[in-house]
């Protein structure tokens, strides 16, 4: 997961190709709620823009809101949201960082 953080030094994003192999990285987290969301978050951080960011979540067939939803009710349970002891204040992270429209 932190590894998408060095994404943008390796990926082209105005290519097809670096939006697909984009898209198949947050596909591989898409199964864990709690992945897709500190994946996002770590490109989010990287600086990769808005719009390929959202192709990247929307070409991985994520539900993205529902996985955000999820994690917002659990994100405090460290039981349920290991990840999240990694985040200075994981109740309010989701829509102060990742923002209501990530993807």
């Amino acid at each position: 997961m932190r590894l998408a953080g060095t994404l943008p030094k390796h990926l082209d994003l105005s290519t097809d190709a670096g939006s697909n192999n984009l898209s198949a990285i947050v596909a591989m987290f898409a199964t864990d709620y709690e992945l897709t969301i500190h994946t996002v978050a770590q490109l989010i951080r990287a600086g990769i823009p808005s719009e390929p960011r959202g192709n990247a979540v929307r070409g991985a067939n994520v539900d993205f809101e529902s996985a955000l939803q999820r994690f917002e009710k659990y994100a405090g349970n460290t039981v349920m949201c290991p990840l999240s002891t990694d985040w200075i204040d994981a109740g309010t992270i989701c829509r102060q960082i990742l923002g209501p429209s990530v993807a």
